[in-house]
């Protein structure tokens, strides 16, 4: 080998030189990112060359042979980003909004550096100080906020809602919590299976120090499009979801940010006036398990999760003590229970009794009061399905939800009884002031239902002597 090539040993490969004082063969090839993050948490970013290094004298050959494969890599990278950067721009111009920057292609990759006052968790290019880095492209460490794509970070809230769950003291939430939480977050981004639009709100396999304040403007205005989403709440919703993932995570956020998720949604209160003709074919419908349900929403003003998870020590007497056979239900409530450390005590109308002794499953090593013909406990939406399904039925879609029955059973409750067996009824949490000095008495809370009964029966919804045609057997599960 001539001397020139040992002391300088150079290539023939265009773009592909040698690296004196690190002594490798190096590549400047594409763009990348590198994100500043202040101690006050706002973000600049640079985009500058990636330098590539591919290996020291004695690996020439197969220096080169890396440098091809970069090479394709790095226009693969181009052509796809192009083709992205085009669709988004033309979806921007259907929206009536501003273009994109140029045009500025980058390695999927991020670097992320920290000013001081943060921990310094800055992560080099691959090869940048160190002669012996072999690979192509630098080395994803994911500990950093800003290098988790936004499919990572959903994935990582998603696991630390989870272990929340049943948390006491503030710091928890109930698993139905958790579902709901998940079901929005996983809506707003698209990522359910069930999603056909040709159109996405938000790239999800881009990572955090990636996206401007123009992808947060997009995504947005995407949920706020009435062509998407024609409910106003739905849309706030989907942004609330995304947002909160961003808060929990302590994503730094650009300049403009609380401005573009900032929603001026109109309360609209949508409560049922009481309505005789209205409750008559809920609470009276040919499907027994469906009025059994409906019952139960109106007389305790539960929600379907509270049904699917009432057990048999729930059956209690008057004073709370569980008992066979008992005539009222003393249970939390499940949407608060987390935050909360009482059980609220509901006397049973005798037609909501007879029903659940006619339902009531068999002993079982769940404990549930109510169990599916699988044997299995019912899911909330089995229980939910079963009452809209009547509401359709008797043509009230759009007039009337599940979640109307304790809206009317609260209202009435509260003109018939005044507000003390109100809040009873909805199973509220005394005051801060108050908790600590007063202990419930539910007699209230009996003597208005057994008021509000009275009313039922004069108008003609709850009929007394249809009681006596339930049955009192016990039947198979249902």
């Amino acid at each position: 080998m001539p001397l020139l090539e040992v002391l300088n040993p150079g290539s023939a490969t265009p773009g592909l030189r040698w690296h004196k004082p690190s002594g490798n063969y190096i590549a400047e090839i594409g763009y990348h990112k590198i994100s500043h993050v202040a101690a006050d948490g706002s973000i600049s970013t640079n985009r500058i060359r990636t330098t590539h290094y591919l290996g020291d004298r004695h690996s020439r050959d197969e220096a080169e042979q890396k440098f091809a494969i970069i090479k394709d890599d790095w226009n693969r990278c181009v052509e796809e980003q192009r083709k992205s950067y085009d669709q988004e721009n033309a979806q921007r111009r259907v929206q009536g909004l501003s273009p994109l920057p140029r045009f500025k292609p980058v390695w999927p990759k991020v670097t992320v550096r920290h000013e001081a006052g943060k921990p310094k968790t800055a992560k080099k290019i691959a090869g940048a100080e160190s002669a012996n880095i072999r690979s192509s492209t630098a080395v994803a460490f994911p500990k950093s906020v800003l290098e988790l794509t936004i499919r990572a970070a959903r994935d990582r809230y998603v696991a630390d809602l989870r272990k929340r769950i049943g948390l006491q003291n503030g710091k928890g939430i109930n698993k139905n919590t958790f579902e709901k939480s998940v079901q929005s977050l996983d809506l707003a981004l698209a990522l359910n299976q069930t999603y056909t639009r040709d159109r996405r709100p938000i790239n999800v396999d881009k990572r955090f120090g990636e996206l401007t304040i123009g992808d947060y403007e997009t995504f947005v205005q995407f949920w706020c499009d009435p062509r998407i989403v024609s409910s106003p709440r739905t849309g706030q919703n989907y942004v609330g979801a995304f947002r909160q993932m961003l808060k929990r995570l302590k994503v730094p956020r650009p300049e403009g940010f609380d401005e573009v998720f900032s929603l001026k949604v109109p309360k609209t209160r949508k409560i049922a006036r009481y309505d005789p003709e209205v409750l008559k074919p809920l609470l009276n419908c040919e499907h027994e398990r469906a009025s059994l349900f409906a019952l139960m929403c109106l007389n305790l003003g539960a929600y379907a999760i509270d049904i699917v998870r009432l057990r048999f020590e729930h059956i209690t007497d008057a004073e709370g003590r569980p008992t066979v056979n008992g005539h009222y239900i003393t249970k939390p409530r499940e949407k608060t229970s987390h935050q909360n450390d009482f059980a609220t005590t509901h006397w049973l109308w005798p037609e909501t009794k007879a029903l659940m002794e006619k339902y009531k499953a068999r002993p079982n090593p769940f404990g549930n009061y109510f169990l599916s013909k699988q044997g299995a406990p019912y899911h909330t939406k089995t229980v939910s399905g079963l009452i809209e399904q009547v509401i359709r039925d008797s043509g009230l879609s759009g007039q009337f939800s599940v979640k109307q029955f304790r809206k009317i059973g609260a209202s009435q409750i509260k003109a018939l009884a005044g507000s003390d067996a109100m809040h009873q009824y909805k199973s509220n949490a005394l005051g801060a002031a108050d908790a600590p000095y007063i202990l419930e008495d539910y007699s209230i809370l009996t003597n208005a239902l057994k008021k509000f009964r009275e009313k039922l029966v004069a108008d003609g919804v709850l009929n007394e002597n249809a009681i006596a045609h339930v049955g009192d057997h016990e039947v198979p599960q249902v």
